[in-house]
């Protein structure tokens, strides 16, 4: 980094939500006239465009892709600490792509908003540390993270996972020291709970309910599928079936609405979640045994117009699977 990289950078991050500094850097980016300082000098102006809230949704969209784009052209690595990040992520994304970015977190500690967003236990099984938070991104720094542990973690945490790099190596200690506050122990600090519901007594196998959940597991295992939901539709309890890469869905069999009940209890019973008076969503994980082959089972029960409705999501095998738990605020 040149000594004027190093000047303009220092003064961005010094005030992350002051636009001109970024704007004057753009300026300097691009006369220098190489390929990667224009690109990041278009990504800067392109972020501030589309933090215009006059811009309706398509112009957004469109502007999205592009900064997409140009972000691929950025070869400029940036280390910095993870409290910048956390205490304006908006202005920072504005800065560079995530790709481009490194946050150290020797000395970052887990603002009690994010650790209720992503419990300890959750951020140790994926190797993760949250770093931030809105209705429907949560953002952690990692040491890497695949598409498929993104979407799993996504789906426990109810919102899109997007990860930034982390300076160095993410070790458990490393992990458990950042969800300690300064002279707080671990215990005291979160507010975070993983509640056991009790199980629910065995049924019979050979009854309707569990005929037609071992049947549309094994169909969806054999058949590729990525989600199913499961839900009443009309006089009907209708299943659809969403396969990784494909915008449409398979409408599986259809079965009157007398055993949707006994099929959510079903998956109730196999994700060991309660159905005596069920919060409104329930959120667990079960593994599937069939033919000799295991396969993990994301499970939400939500609150539908006619019945409580469930979405499904085939999780790649884990040696060590996610406990089944329900997220209490």
């Amino acid at each position: 980094m040149t000594n004027e990289h190093d000047a303009f950078l220092r003064t961005i991050l010094a005030d992350p939500a002051d636009p001109l500094p970024r704007l004057v850097f753009a300026d300097w980016l691009e006369e220098t006239g190489t390929r990667s300082n224009v690109a990041w000098s278009k990504f800067l102006r392109l972020s501030e465009e589309s933090g215009e809230a006059a811009l309706d949704d398509d112009a957004r969209a469109r502007k999205a892709r592009l900064l997409a784009r140009l972000g691929t052209l950025i070869q400029a690595k940036l280390r910095f600490r993870a409290e910048i990040f956390v205490a304006d992520s908006v202005a920072i994304r504005r800065v560079l792509p995530l790709r481009c970015m490194a946050l150290d977190l020797d000395t970052f500690h887990v603002p009690a908003p994010l650790a209720d967003a992503l419990p300890r236990g959750l951020a140790q099984d994926y190797g993760v540390v949250p770093v931030a938070e809105d209705a429907r991104i949560l953002t952690v720094a990692a040491t890497s993270l695949s598409g498929d542990e993104s979407q799993s973690l996504g789906y426990l945490v109810s919102r899109r996972v997007e990860w930034v790099p982390a300076s160095r190596e993410l070790s458990a200690e490393s992990i458990e020291r950042a969800y300690q506050a300064d002279g707080v122990e671990p215990a005291d600090y979160l507010t975070f709970t993983i509640p056991f519901a009790p199980v629910l007594p065995p049924r019979e196998a050979n009854t309707p309910s569990h005929r037609i959940v071992e049947m549309l597991l094994s169909d969806a295992r054999d058949e590729d599928v990525r989600d199913i939901v499961i839900r009443r539709s009309g006089p009907r309890v209708e299943v659809r079936f969403y396969r990784p890469g494909s915008p449409e869905y398979d409408i599986w069999g259809g079965f009157p609405p007398a055993v949707h009940l006994p099929i959510v209890n079903h998956f109730r019973r196999l994700a060991r979640l309660t159905s005596d008076s069920p919060p409104p969503e329930q959120c667990g994980i079960f593994r599937y045994h069939c033919g000799g082959r295991s396969t993990d089972v994301a499970l939400r029960i939500q609150p539908g117009v006619s019945g409580p409705q469930i979405h499904l999501t085939i999780l790649p095998y884990l040696a060590e699977p996610t406990v089944a738990v329900n997220l209490v605020a």
